[in-house]
């Protein structure tokens, strides 16, 4: 018996290659994360359903996209602008997640909902907050996204900078009006946030480096929002 099934082995192995090989969509995703956009055309001519497919996880190709090229292809074989993932989120709030900010253009200038959220509240400008530059916190500023929207904890785009460490992004919040005084459900100023930060960064490090200079940022903010008061 043993033996049988290690004669086998080799035949499973193929047959499970083969298998893997034949996913037109994993194929399709690659295309598009590699970019390559003679390809990803040849496979949609081929079945444009492709541009509309989701996988296990509700990700579509444009969930997916790296570059206007590639998002303007699957617009114009019926990719569903407000697809949204298991989680919720939609391909611009990917974008903004993975700091893309000429696909956030390209994305907003076909009307993508900038307002749209995922289920747990995060908006475009809490994604951004967390690991984007300033380049796409301007883009989504001046697409009307509100700057101290809140998520279902209560935490403003300030305060998921200062929960990120995102210096860059924290700084262009508070440059567009970000209020460094709101508290989220806890009752954390975006100061606090970073304050407890220094818990898993130290005093010492790239992190912590960063985290101090998000801390000043954020101090010199409060300071001066109060003189104005």
């Amino acid at each position: 018996m043993a033996r049988w099934i290690v004669s086998l082995l080799p035949s499973l192995v193929v047959a499970a290659g083969v298998a893997q090989t034949a996913d037109p969509l994993r194929e399709a995703r690659d295309a598009v994360e590699m970019r390559q956009t003679d390809r990803l055309k040849r496979m949609l001519a081929a079945d444009p359903g492709l541009a509309r497919r989701a996988d296990a996880f509700g990700f579509t190709l444009l969930h997916r996209v790296r570059r206007p090229e590639e998002a303007g292809i699957l617009l114009s074989h019926g990719a569903n602008l407000e697809a949204r993932n298991r989680y919720g989120s939609t391909p611009l709030l990917e974008a903004c997640r993975r700091d893309l900010p000429e696909v956030v253009r390209f994305l907003l200038s076909r009307k993508a909902n900038a307002l749209a959220t995922m289920d747990n509240g995060s908006g475009a400008l809490h994604l951004a907050a967390e690991s984007a530059g300033a380049r796409v916190v301007e883009l989504l500023v001046a697409a009307k996204v509100p700057v101290n929207a809140r998520d279902r904890s209560g935490r403003t785009p300030l305060h998921r900078a200062a929960q990120a460490g995102n210096v860059e992004a924290a700084r262009a919040l508070l440059r567009f009006g970000a209020n460094p005084a709101l508290e989220d459900a806890d009752g954390r100023t975006p100061l606090a946030v970073a304050e407890q930060r220094r818990e898993c960064c130290g005093t010492s490090g790239r992190l912590a480096e960063s985290n101090e200079q998000l801390i000043a940022l954020l101090r010199e903010a409060l300071a001066a929002r109060k003189g104005r008061e």
